[in-house]
């Protein structure tokens, strides 16, 4: 409450999100005293990240905080300073990374409040979203081809269900817990300005095809129906979706959706233009940003358990230059869908930072991007496939 909180009112507030989120688990939360006093704080959630066809055991940072009356008081010691007394922060991230480590996690990934700050720590941004806001007039017809219904309880196993081939399918997406569950459906009963309604899209078999969070807001006196949380189980699922975001324009303006980045949901639309002067007519807008951040906590284990394109063979030595001042260094082969990993002396034949190395791998930059635009060094070899396919998108948020 000392980190984040505008009053002290608002205490009874994070006692209840600590307590309702089950991805902590015991020793999951860190408190940094001084002089008896806290003064800092992380959680180190217990998550499972997928990415190129694997899941991993992932740390999950969330609530990293230095109260008020302690922040910038390290004399720049630790990761990414000099050789004075660390800060509140910096003892706060270092413990935190040793955390995921110590328990065996495979990644660590946070959605950060500055990435330039997070980057010292080797996290690199692996995530892009589109945040598109549209007229009802574009969006397509098609309300009354769809099999949305209001949510009863009875569709959660199959909700539960699409979420988990959701993620699974995903490139950096991370299982949703059923206290997640429980925490956005009861959000959604909470009444007018905080709630809203679920639809859910089911089949004739009882299976879950789409679902939408839909929460009202309103710009300019008009209504906005925003898509708070929803998933699609394939492209025509997500049209569906659209359809019937497009069948409320009686009660609504416009609506609001985030997609991953390399969705074109304007070509989607009854008007594909997203406008670069001002124009007369009902368009999209588009705005793109950058939210999760990753960093590799075991590389070996990484590159030996996603799964390779079958056709992908070769072998690179790559040098990735962690944060803490140390290199590591390992010979990647790939060959027949898998990838081996060992440690070797041979000159690098690729050579990045930790924090660019992690988007290289999550695929949201390509390694030859990397070369060409002076983030990476040599040729990239076989870890050019690796920004091919799918771009990194996360439905949960922590």
């Amino acid at each position: 409450m000392h980190c984040y909180a505008p009053v002290n009112a608002q205490l009874a507030e994070f006692v209840e999100s600590v307590r309702e989120d089950d991805r902590a688990k015991d020793g999951d939360f860190l408190l940094v005293e001084r002089d008896g006093r806290a003064v800092g704080t992380a959680t180190s959630l217990s998550m499972r990240a997928h990415l190129h066809g694997a899941g991993f055991a992932c740390n999950g940072v969330a609530y990293v905080g230095t109260i008020r009356t302690e922040r910038r008081k390290g004399g720049g010691g630790g990761v990414g300073g000099g050789s004075g007394e660390k800060g509140v922060a910096t003892e706060v991230m270092e413990h935190t990374v040793r955390r995921g480590r110590d328990r065996g996690d495979v990644l660590t990934t946070l959605m950060p409040f500055r990435a330039s700050y997070y980057e010292h720590f080797g996290y690199g941004i692996v995530e892009r979203q589109a945040r598109w806001t549209i007229p009802m007039a574009v969006l397509p017809a098609g309300g009354g081809e769809t099999n949305y219904r209001p949510y009863d309880p009875a569709m959660l196993p199959a909700l539960k269900r699409l979420r988990q081939e959701i993620a699974q399918g995903g490139q950096c997406d991370h299982e949703r817990t059923d206290g997640e569950w429980a925490n956005l459906i009861g959000r959604m009963d909470e009444g007018p300005g905080t709630g809203g309604f679920v639809f859910v899209d089911i089949d004739g078999a009882g299976n879950a095809r789409g679902w939408v969070m839909l929460v009202t807001e309103w710009e300019d006196g008009a209504g906005v129906a925003k898509a708070w949380d929803w998933g699609a189980a394939s492209i025509p699922d997500f049209r569906n979706l659209l359809g019937l975001l497009g069948s409320l324009k009686d009660q609504y303006a416009m609506t609001k959706i985030t997609t991953p980045v390399d969705y074109p949901v304007n070509r989607m639309l009854r008007e594909s233009q997203v406008p670069h002067r001002p124009v007369s007519h009902a368009t999209p807008l588009l705005t793109v940003n950058t939210r999760m951040q990753m960093r590799v906590l075991d590389h070996k284990r990484f590159l030996e358990e996603i799964v390779w394109r079958a056709e992908v063979r070769g072998s690179v030595v790559v040098s990735v230059r962690e944060s803490e001042g140390h290199e590591s260094r390992f010979r990647l082969t790939v060959e027949g869908g898998r990838g081996g990993c060992a440690v070797s002396a041979e000159t690098p034949g690729f050579v990045c930072t930790d924090k660019v190395y992690a988007s290289i791998v999550s695929g949201d930059l390509p390694a030859a991007d990397a070369v060409r635009f002076g983030l990476a060094e040599g040729e990239p070899g076989v870890l050019r496939w690796l920004g091919m396919g799918r771009k990194p998108f996360c439905g949960e948020y922590f």
